[in-house]
């Protein structure tokens, strides 16, 4: 957020926010497509934080152990913050995944008119498929495909007009589609009571600000926790 305000005081802020147990599943399931997580139940994974914060049981493949602290991930609120308390709330916007699912086009529009960009009525109309699940066919190939060199190979020789494309293909050939592992409601509502205080104080945080002008704990379903 700093180096966004020393770069340009005026730029108008975009938030994106998805319900935090969704997210973090999500979130779960994509580093270990990754190779990023090596603890493919995601219970497991949340609880292996604790001691990932001293260094243990970090996988090689990593960057950044903080990748893997899940909950640290959720704090939304305090990363909101840093935003507001430089730019204010006239330069930024929350929006929310559920929403964007409903009516696309609709919140496409809305940033359109925040950020100053004429609305040429563009719109594609094709149909996509979105947020497809999908597990790697050979962890032992794609582990290849990531090491260091080989990405320095691709930088050093390859028409960066060419990334795009090859990162399509490496997807359709490396990953197959897959049923998404779905949590109970039993373990939905568990999740959602420790994440609880948290969404309570965020909706009023966003609230307060003005960011928000309905209650985040019905929309997200939390108010029957209450």
């Amino acid at each position: 957020a700093k180096n966004i305000y020393e770069y340009n005081p005026d730029a108008k802020i975009i938030i994106f926010l998805r319900e935090p147990v969704a997210f973090l599943k999500s979130l779960h399931s994509e580093r270990c497509d990754r190779l990023n997580e090596n603890e493919e139940d995601f219970f497991k994974a949340l609880e292996l934080e604790k001691i990932r914060r001293k260094g243990e049981s970090i996988p090689e493949s990593i960057s950044s152990p903080s990748y893997l602290y899940y909950s640290q991930w959720a704090d939304y609120e305090s990363q909101i913050k840093r935003y507001v308390d430089l730019f204010g709330t006239n330069q930024i916007r929350v929006y929310f995944l559920e929403n964007i699912a409903k009516n696309e086009k609709a919140i496409y529009e809305d940033i359109l008119k925040f950020i100053g960009v004429n609305d040429t009525g563009f719109y594609p109309d094709v149909n996509i498929e979105r947020n497809r699940s999908k597990r790697v066919r050979s962890k032992f190939l794609w582990k290849i495909l990531k090491h260091s060199s080989i990405w320095k190979f691709v930088k050093d020789f390859v028409p960066e007009s060419m990334f795009g494309f090859l990162e399509r293909l490496s997807y359709k050939v490396l990953f197959k589609k897959a049923e998404k592992k779905r949590l109970s409601e039993e373990e939905i509502s568990s999740l959602k009571e420790e994440y609880l205080d948290r969404v309570i104080s965020l909706n009023k945080y966003l609230q307060d600000t003005g960011l928000i002008t309905f209650r985040l704990l019905a929309f997200w379903g939390y108010e029957d926790l209450l």
